[in-house]
Order: C-alpha cells, then sequence, then structure tokens
C-alpha cells in the first residue's frame, strides 16, 4: 500500500474496504460514509469504496476489543509500522454516544475512521495531543465539524 503524503488540490484516492462487508447496517454505512466523505474532502482525499487489495485499507467493524475494552478504533502495526487495517470497535462507541441510531452512530464510526486512518496514512502511531488526541468525549464525536477531523 502506497503511504499518501501531504494534501494537494486534486483530491487523492483513498481506498477502502469493508471486512466483512455487511459489518453494520446499510443506514449506518451509510451515515458513515457521507460522514466520512466529508472529513476526508477537508483532508484532500476522495474515499473510494472498493473490494480488499493489497492497495486498500481494511476496515474491521467488530462488537469489542477484548484487551481493551474502552477502546472505541485501532490501526494494526507489525514491527513498527502502521499496517493497513483499522478497526472500529462498535459497542464501546455506542454506549460512549448513547445510542445506537443510524444518524449519529454512522457519524461517530466515520471520525473514529478518520482518527485511525490518520494513523495509517503518516504512519504516525503516538498520538499529539490537541488536534490528534488519544481518546474522543461523546459531545466532540457528535457535535464538532467534520473539519475538526480531517486528516493531516
Amino acid at each position: 500500500m502506497a503511504v499518501l503524503t501531504g494534501v494537494s488540490h486534486a483530491a487523492e484516492p483513498l481506498a477502502l474496504c469493508f471486512a466483512p462487508p455487511h459489518a453494520v447496517a446499510p443506514d449506518v454505512r451509510s451515515q458513515w460514509q457521507q460522514e466520512l466523505r466529508l472529513i476526508l474532502h477537508h483532508s484532500g482525499y476522495e474515499l473510494k469504496l472498493a473490494a480488499c487489495t493489497p492497495e486498500s485499507i481494511e476496515l474491521r467493524v467488530l462488537r469489542s476489543n477484548p484487551r481493551q475494552p474502552q477502546a472505541l478504533g485501532a490501526a494494526r502495526t507489525s514491527q513498527s509500522r502502521i499496517e493497513p487495517v483499522v478497526e472500529i470497535y462498535l459497542d464501546p462507541l455506542a454506549e460512549l454516544i448513547g445510542t445506537r441510531l443510524a444518524g449519529p452512530l454512522g457519524r461517530a464510526m466515520a471520525r473514529v475512521t478518520a482518527h485511525e486512518l490518520r494513523h495509517v496514512v503518516g504512519q504516525q502511531a503516538h498520538h499529539q495531543g490537541g488536534d490528534f488526541p488519544e481518546g474522543y468525549s461523546a459531545g466532540l464525536l457528535l457535535a464538532a465539524k467534520p473539519a475538526h477531523f480531517r486528516i493531516r
């Protein structure tokens, strides 16, 4: 997978695939896709959803992470490299925001996805606080503008 760097004037495609493809309800996935497109637009990228290939970033939507039950998401690492695999954990995310309604859950899911994509795209393992914190509040996940979550 090529690591995307910088923000150009023309949107760079960012290929993502769901694994498994039907991990979330269609209405939640639709909200996730709409919100993630906005975030990526502010980041200089264009979302490309496709079948999983070696060039795509795999999005795994799981119920939770048994090793870190409060985690909302994770980017996988291997030998000090961030792999092109992002995990989103629905149960702790829904618990944090207090709902499983499609709109709020899809939006929050997209925002956590963007955070984890920042690890992958920038090959950045550590958080820097400020605009790249280790965690988010329910209020921020639900109320902030999409540009707040852009990939830098």
